[in-house]
């Protein structure tokens, strides 16, 4: 007669086994290393592939003040925003359909061809305008490989770094006529810095200031290698200048004032400053690029994740069902069994819970529609929210401001997203602390900020907080607030966060105010 211990013994084994399949089978979803899944079904095997996605940058895009273009494999031009219409000097509809290369100038084609091999890449060329001018501009691309492979193309248009450029070659060629360079010079829009050969300051423009937030005349006598998030950077394209004799369109982080980092592209070439030998220097904020490309990625990816587990859910959700109800079975058999059984059996169920979640939030993000948009006055709704989410009492929570602020908005949605946020703050204060909500109109939209006086953010965090499935949380699966992200961006809205270590985090929604009338 068989040892009923063992055979019990036998089936736990037989179940974990099930399990890591099921987690192996998640791990290759949210980690994006399958393209499609073959399914043993009753009629067979039976083969899931992506579907194509949602856009739900459009309007972000039409608004930037950057060239954005998507390309077929073969160079036709899909799609374009107005910007880069602008840029050629034509109408948009005359861009549409057109292959790219008609508005590159020849001695450029082969640059762009070779870029558009590659499956992301930088170059600079000139494009041609409407009206046969040459137009400067640094090109960015990125491969997309959905349904239709495609080519996302961001443009950066130069011509007036190339004129700020041509201002301080001026300035070096007419040395007895300083007074007119600076002139010329201060009215850029591009940053326009010049360091001795030791790398102190000795002159930088408005726009040189603006960009990193400091007061006239205050940067003069600084080292330019201390404004370097990582002064490695600098001396990287140092040792290129000597070697080459020009740095074109290097992109480094630099410090503001304040210690916020920024993104810009530098060009910088020898020059004679004041009868000595200096480097003069542009700078141009490119945040706006790289945030543009950072959301392009992320978007991707979510896209990827949602497809995928609205295929297969039903396919990993019954096995992981039966993993469940087994366990919990044995569970309940097996009352007198001993502690290391038990505490497997407790593993068991805690990983199906787990990837349970994972694909609902998944589902989440497969579901996601557009919103639905109604009259919603957002004062009420938030303290409506506060009222409804479980606060523990060792936490005050302060609501403030506006008392009636009506938004068009998808209350479910909304919800979600809000609802994510509250509880984020709140876990971030196991010990007890303050919540504080706040509702404000600025201008022509409302502000909602949800601040908590937890510890705050590590900086090298701050950057990655909205990717998918990046978390800090212990047992977090990182999606909560990407999706929370792609709710507010549907609204036609922005989200921000700002912390410091020890100060706490505060996250901020702006949404349109409804149009009077």
């Amino acid at each position: 007669m068989s040892d009923p211990s063992n055979e019990l013994r036998a089936e736990v084994a037989r179940l974990s086994e099930q399990l890591d399949e099921a987690k192996e089978t998640l791990r290759a979803i949210t980690s994006g290393e399958v393209d499609a899944l073959v399914v043993n079904t009753k009629l067979g095997e039976k083969v899931f592939t992506l579907d194509g996605a949602d856009t739900v940058y459009r309007i972000a895009i039409e608004n930037i003040n950057e060239g954005t273009i998507t390309l077929s494999p073969e160079g036709t031009i899909l799609y374009s925003n107005r910007y880069f219409a602008q840029m050629l000097k034509t109408d948009l509809n005359r861009i549409i359909g057109v292959s790219v290369f008609d508005f590159v100038a020849p001695d450029s084609r082969n640059l762009l061809t070779a870029l558009m091999g590659q499956d992301s890449g930088r170059v600079e060329i000139s494009l041609r305008a409407a009206d046969g001018t040459q137009v400067p501009a640094y090109v960015a691309t990125k491969k997309l490989q959905l349904d239709n492979p495609a080519i996302c193309v961001v443009v950066t248009d130069l011509t007036e770094q190339k004129r700020s450029e041509e201002i301080i070659r001026s300035g070096e060629a007419l040395k007895e006529s300083e007074e007119r360079f600076r002139t010329l010079s201060e009215t850029s829009p591009i940053g326009v810095g010049v360091s001795s050969a030791e790398g102190v300051l000795l002159y930088t423009n408005p726009s040189y200031e603006l960009i990193l937030g400091y007061d006239h005349g205050e940067l003069i006598g600084m080292k330019s290698v201390n404004l370097y998030c990582n002064p490695q950077d600098r001396d990287s394209w140092q040792s290129k200048m000597k070697d080459t004799g020009v740095v074109r369109n290097v992109e480094a982080r630099l410090k503001r004032k304040d210690g916020t980092p920024v993104c810009v592209l530098i060009n910088a070439s020898p020059i004679v400053y004041g009868g000595k030998q200096a480097v003069m220097g542009t700078i141009q904020d490119i945040s706006e690029l790289k945030a543009l490309e950072e959301r392009l990625a992320a978007q991707e990816r979510l896209a990827y994740l949602g497809r995928m587990a609205g295929t297969i859910a039903h396919e990993v959700r019954n096995p992981l069902a039966v993993v469940d109800s087994s366990a919990f079975y044995l569970e309940k058999t097996l009352k007198d069994a001993e502690g290391k059984t038990k505490e497997h059996l407790k593993r068991i169920r805690s990983g199906v819970t787990r990837a349970a979640g994972i694909i609902e939030k998944l589902l989440e993000m497969s579901r996601m529609r557009q919103p639905a948009l109604k009259p919603v006055d957002i004062s009420a709704f938030m303290s409506d929210i506060v009222r409804a989410v479980a606060v523990p009492q060792n936490i005050n929570v302060i609501s403030e401001g506006q008392k009636e602020a009506r938004i068009m908005a998808d209350a479910e949605q909304l919800h979600m997203a809000v609802t994510n946020l509250l509880r984020n703050a709140i876990e971030a204060m196991p010990g007890g602390g303050t919540l504080t909500v706040n509702v404000k109109k600025v201008d022509s939209q409302v502000e909602v900020s949800i601040k908590d006086t937890g510890p705050g953010i590590l900086p090298q965090n701050l950057g990655r907080l909205f990717e998918p499935l990046f978390t800090t949380k212990q047992g977090g699966v990182g999606l909560g607030l990407a999706l929370t992200r792609t709710v507010v961006e549907k609204h036609d809205g922005k989200i921000e966060v700002k912390s410091l270590p020890g100060e706490g985090a505060t996250f901020i929604i702006r949404l349109p105010l409804c149009v009077e009338g």
